[in-house]
């Protein structure tokens, strides 16, 4: 039942133990408080030495804000733990060395802290195939969207007509897509990180030989690739099926590399999408479907059928009977775990620890690394 006072102290509550008035002295060095007395403190020298100056870290022009640095991005452990990533550390990674120069230059793009994972899905590569222009403002409208959804696009088509690269630099920029003429295997053999969408592919996807869609996609697709495919016609006969003539090339290649060590195969899954019908703006009611996370107008004959083709994913495989075991030859990214010398308390010699920030005269926060610390 007795009364008694409380103030606060240094950001927290404090009981008066002695007898009133009380008064709170704030001392500071290296603050904009005012001097004491009626007239300013006059400017002081820091007699405590060089090393007790506020913090100091490089500006724009340092090394580690030159254009060769990148993000920090994050990585997490099997627990969920999340971990700091150092540029460095991504360039040194096996993985980043199987990317192309263009994807490299979009992982660095990305935001700080970015997780590794979510880093390379956003920046992954988008390739078209089976788009010569014959479609004209629905080609463009096509590979405009496609680009929209990471920020690249490339075009492969043998019979590209001339005039769609000068159509594409007008809706998106010179220079903003790549357009080749030609077969898409010249984007690269076992590309990682791709999305390859191949819209009516019509008989390149019925043809099993060396130049076929089934050939192709195996020469293309990497690990983390997928291929998003729309057949159409597919009420024919299930000898001239689209769908089934692709599906049993891609199980003879399974087949045939499936002793190879290290193969990773292909697989498959087939759906029917969903289609959409309007009326467009010259009065014909005209079908709609998605392909590869964009609308894409059906321009053939219905039923359509979506053939998605992944290497690395967990779509059950071609086939009715299981696949051997195989190994992967490039596995996902993997970084240091736990016990790595990057986490250790004291294996650099004054111990690792987090990632702080830094402000320049402007307000820009940079990041500071441990050893900059």
């Amino acid at each position: 039942g007795r009364l008694e006072e409380f103030t606060e102290l240094g950001g927290v509550e404090l009981r008066i133990r002695h007898q009133p008035p009380y008064r709170v002295v704030t001392v500071t060095r290296g603050h904009d408080l005012p001097g004491p007395g009626t007239e300013p403190a006059p400017a002081a020298t820091d007699t405590a030495g060089e090393s007790s100056r506020e913090p100091a870290f490089p500006g724009l022009d340092a090394a580690w804000n030159s254009p060769d640095s990148g993000p920090v991005l994050v990585a997490f452990d099997e627990s969920g733990e999340g971990r700091e990533v150092t540029w460095a550390e991504v360039t040194s990674s096996p993985w980043f060395a199987e990317l192309s120069d263009e994807h490299r230059e979009r992982l660095r793009g990305v935001e700080e802290y970015t997780p590794v994972a979510d880093a390379l899905e956003q920046t992954r590569n988008t390739v078209v195939a089976a788009v010569d222009g014959g479609a004209a403002r629905e080609d463009v409208a096509l590979l405009a969207d496609l680009h929209g959804l990471r920020g690249n696009v490339t075009a492969f088509d043998p019979v590209m007509l001339p005039f769609l690269e000068r159509q594409v630099g007008a809706a998106l920029g010179a220079g903003s897509a790549a357009l080749v003429r030609g077969s898409v295997t010249g984007f690269g053999r076992h590309v990682p990180y791709t999305d390859l969408v191949v819209p009516h592919p019509g008989p390149w996807a019925q043809d099993r030989g060396p130049s076929g869609l089934a050939h192709s996609l195996e020469f293309v697709l990497g690990h983390h690739s997928t291929a998003h495919i729309l057949l159409d016609n597919e009420d024919l006969p299930v000898e001239t099926r689209q769908s089934a003539l692709l599906l049993a090339g891609i199980e003879e290649i399974n087949e045939l590399y499936r002793d190879v060590p290290g193969y990773v195969p292909l697989r498959v899954e087939l759906s029917t999408p969903a289609v959409r019908a309007r009326v467009s703006d010259n009065g014909r009611l005209e079908e709609f479907t998605e392909l590869g996370g964009v609308e894409l107008r059906v321009r053939h004959r219905l039923p359509v059928t979506v053939v998605t083709v992944t290497r690395g994913h967990e779509l059950p495989l071609t086939g009715t009977t299981p696949a051997p075991t195989t190994t992967d030859t490039s596995p996902a990214p993997a970084f240091p775990g736990a016990n790595a010398a990057w986490n250790s308390p004291g294996s650099d010699g004054g111990g690792s620890g987090p990632v702080l920030v830094a402000f320049d005269e402007s307000g820009e926060g940079r990041e500071v690394t441990w050893a900059e610390v």
